[in-house]
């Protein structure tokens, strides 16, 4: 074994243990690590995890390289578990992998951190955390935020969150920190149908940085969210007493984010009051009218569409389809052409020729081949079955985005 790899394999598990308690003001760094790392024993904890996430950062793989390379996702994996501190599930859920699979990579990862942290050792030896920061520049920054939304969107298209329960699971998570401010932390008049149309990995970290932010700048107190639905808004609302004197920041990730979804922020002080305000688009329901006489896909389009926008209305049979969709008016229909009491292309032809019917997309679905003839018909996209769930989320994000 080489000395590197000897100094490798000795750095891997303190950094490991480092990162089990990142964050934690309790923690105290063994002397090896710290020395291991260049850093001097007099600096502060804080010292120790700028420059960790620094290292982070600087494992940034370059725009050549492709967003689906594995180099990517280790370099998520340590943004999202680390920089962002979300959970192992978390982490999963948004990077559309398994927590099995996300553990195996996350050990792959650390490796890879610890290796960079050894090379760059001359750089931590002159590290002054009072010089630094653990923002990356800007434009890097807000190229990573797009990517990451794009990988949200493409990896869980039509996802919404519950309003009620994303603040319910900050709640929970942030006991601890308002715990040792001495502040309260309290939820008031939020209805458990309010629903927007952001990731709830995405809302939940936007509303952890907002009650990090003020538990920097309140005394002993509480802190309160309220929501409500405002138009076609959502608008949730953070409440604390603040210091005197005192203004309120919004992050450069909460505004990248607001801005990609169509959001804002606002905040204001009134009477030692402080006020954080985010607004976001209300989730529209999407009903999709399924036309299939097999039942266990039925099952499946259900399953796929749980926790989205999508709401899933099932016939099983052609007849009186017309009438159907005239009450229903479905933003989409998904036709089967083989059916037991009707021939699919019929009903496709009849929905085409009425007034009313034709400006709605038609997802034929088949086992059959059908593409071209069903766009002669006038359909708008052939699916051929059977049907991924991935394939079935865009193919109705694809027929609405044309149909808008």
């Amino acid at each position: 074994m080489t000395g590197a790899e000897n100094s490798l394999n000795n750095l891997e598990q303190p950094l490991r243990d480092v990162l089990a308690h990142f964050y934690d003001p309790s923690y105290e760094p063994s002397k090896v690590l710290l020395s291991t790392l260049g850093l001097h024993a007099e600096q502060s904890l804080n010292a120790l995890w700028t420059l960790i996430v620094q290292t982070i950062e600087s494992l940034e793989p370059t725009p050549d390289i492709p967003t689906n390379s594995h180099a990517w996702r280790l370099y998520n994996i340590l943004v999202c578990r680390y920089a962002k501190t979300m959970t192992q599930e978390e982490t999963a859920e948004h990077l559309g992998i398994s927590p099995r699979h996300l553990r195996r990579e996350q050990q792959l990862a650390v490796r890879v951190l610890a290796r960079k942290l050894l090379e760059q050792k001359p750089v931590a030896a002159n590290f002054n955390e009072d010089k630094t920061t653990s923002t990356p520049p800007l434009t890097s920054w807000s190229s990573q935020v797009r990517q990451e939304l794009a990988s949200l969107q493409k990896n869980s298209p039509g996802a919404i969150s519950n309003v009620r329960d994303v603040i319910l699971k900050v709640l929970e998570r942030s006991q601890a920190l308002a715990a040792k401010q001495e502040v309260k932390l309290g939820l008031e008049n939020v209805q458990s149908t309010l629903t927007i149309t952001l990731h709830p990995s995405v809302l939940q970290q936007l509303l952890v940085e907002v009650v990090e932010d003020f538990l920097q700048h309140q005394p002993a107190s509480e802190l309160t969210f309220q929501a409500g639905q405002k138009e076609q808004n959502v608008v949730i609302t953070m409440c604390g007493v603040m210091r005197k004197d005192t203004t309120l920041s919004v992050s450069d990730f909460a505004r990248e984010i607001l801005n990609a979804e169509g959001g804002s922020v606002k905040t204001f002080v009134e009477n030692h009051q402080g006020f954080f305000e985010l607004t976001l688009p209300s989730a529209r329901q999407i009903t999709v009218l399924v036309v299939d006489d097999n039942q266990d896909l039925v099952h499946f389009y259900k399953r796929y569409t749980a926790n989205t926008k999508y709401h899933i209305h099932h016939v099983s049979e052609g007849h009186g389809l017309l009438e159907t969709v005239l009450q229903l008016s479905p933003n989409v229909i998904l036709l089967d052409v083989m059916l037991p009491d009707t021939d699919g292309w019929e009903l496709l032809t009849v929905l085409q020729n009425h007034p009313v019917t034709r400006s709605i997309p038609v997802i034929v679905c088949s086992v059959m081949k059908g593409n071209d003839f069903a766009s002669s018909l006038g359909a708008t996209k052939f699916l051929a079955k059977p049907v991924g769930r991935q394939q079935f989320l865009e193919a109705l994000g694809q027929v609405l985005q044309g149909a808008s």
